[in-house]
């Protein structure tokens, strides 16, 4: 009987510790257990009620000591520090800036439009309006370091974006040419934009170096070399035997152009789509090949006058069209819009040497007609369509017109709106 006595003293100690929180009182430990130790009054000789209650005894203060030590314990330590805060202690990689003041920036200028002349052949490119360009970005940045006080992080940020507009102005078409192989190992998407901005710099490079194609017409002539020949010659990067125009002829060949001879008797700088569509035939992207099969026949008009009829001018219309609804990648598609844009206005408005307005001051029977074959060869199309329109309005006013009509505001078809009407 003492033993069942003695098991349930046990079990009611295992209890009352099993329901101590963590953090509790080493106090209340020990009344609970005293409370739950009360028997009624036994004989004071007996020797198992003295054993049982030795042992409780011993036991109790066991597990006083435990949980005790276990409070303390808890007391006593540190709470766990979030993740995200010892993140945040973590002290921040310092970014490495190639330009850490203004006048690091002016000198990052200067060997930038070195190279850029070097690689194009051109002598004096700083006096070019695109190194102009750039020297009025590291200019801005000078004036706004002073006005605004810039240090530290936020200079060094402002310095890397200037360095950046400086290097979009003057890196080379030949520089972007050259990184197309290693833009095509990224996939079609690093291609096209690579592409889109070769073709950007090559348009924007054009006319610096057709400002020498006028100086290279001048030399050929004084030494009779004008003829379609000496263009040949150029093309080939064959030595014309002047320094100056075999060093251009290097750069613009590298770089993506060619030589034209105009039949008029002067040699021309144009972008060589042609060539450029020869050298990417076997890694173009589907819109960059899309692009090139357009504008390798790009020219349409020289010196005011058409140099293809007005049905080819027609059929451009509707090829360009097709190929803009086609093409998927936004930059490339930018550059076509805006040939089709200024074709579709020569052919709505005419051109200076080929007025739209005859003597009677009616629409020019010529342009009339044109409209009609387009319309009537491609009803579905949104070319023919809008061209229908604008011809019902001046139908609905008996084809009378302005002396200003050729410079009446042009309304394009809306895939050709590009999100805002011109």
């Amino acid at each position: 009987m003492d033993d069942i006595k003695l098991q349930e003293r046990l079990d009611s100690l295992k209890q009352a510790y099993n329901n101590t929180p963590v953090q509790s009182d080493p106090h209340k430990i020990l009344q609970a257990i005293k409370k739950d130790s009360r028997t009624k009054k036994r004989p004071i000789f007996s020797f198992p009620y003295v054993a049982s209650f030795l042992l409780v005894g011993v036991i109790s203060g066991m597990l006083i000591m435990f949980a005790f030590n276990k409070y303390e314990t808890e007391k006593n330590r540190p709470a766990d520090k979030p993740e995200m805060e010892e993140t945040q202690k973590q002290p921040e990689q310092e970014k490495n800036y190639q330009i850490k003041n203004v006048e690091e920036l002016r000198q990052y200028l200067q060997q930038r439009i070195q190279r850029s002349g070097e690689m194009l052949g051109l002598k004096e490119f700083e006096k070019t309006s695109l190194a102009r360009d750039a020297e009025g970005i590291a200019a801005e940045q000078q004036k706004k370091t002073e006005k605004e006080g810039l240090k530290g992080d936020a200079l060094l940020k402002d310095l890397e974006l200037a360095r950046i507009e400086i290097d979009k102005k003057l890196i080379t078409p030949q520089e972007l040419r050259d990184g197309l192989a290693e833009a095509f190992k990224k996939g079609e998407g690093a291609y096209n934009l690579q592409f889109s901005r070769y073709i950007d710099q090559l348009i924007a490079f054009l006319p610096e170096l057709q400002d020498k194609s006028s100086a290279m017409t001048m030399f050929a002539g004084q030494n009779g070399l004008l003829s379609a020949r000496t263009v040949e010659i150029l093309n080939k990067g064959q030595k014309t035997g002047n320094a100056e125009f075999d060093t251009l002829a290097q750069g613009v060949v590298q770089s993506g152009y060619h030589f034209y001879f105009h039949p008029e008797g002067a040699i021309e700088i144009q972008i060589s789509y042609q060539g450029l569509a020869e050298q990417e035939k076997e890694r173009m992207s589907r819109d960059a090949e899309i692009f090139l099969n357009l504008k390798k026949d790009v020219r349409f008009m020289a010196d005011g006058s058409l140099i293809i009829s007005p049905e080819l001018l027609g059929q451009s219309l509707i090829k360009y069209e097709m190929a803009i609804k086609s093409i998927r990648d936004g930059n490339i598609k930018k550059e076509l819009l805006e040939d089709y844009r200024q074709r579709y206005t020569v052919f709505l408005r005419g051109i200076d040497n080929n007025s739209a307005r005859d003597d009677a001051g009616n629409l020019a029977q010529d342009l009339k007609q044109r409209w009609k074959r387009l319309m009537d060869a491609y009803p579905k199309t949104e070319t023919a369509q809008q061209v229908r329109e604008e011809y019902e309005r001046l139908q609905s006013m008996n084809f009378v017109i302005g002396d200003d009509f050729q410079h009446n505001k042009v309304i394009f078809p809306v895939f050709a709106q590009d999100g805002e009407e011109e």
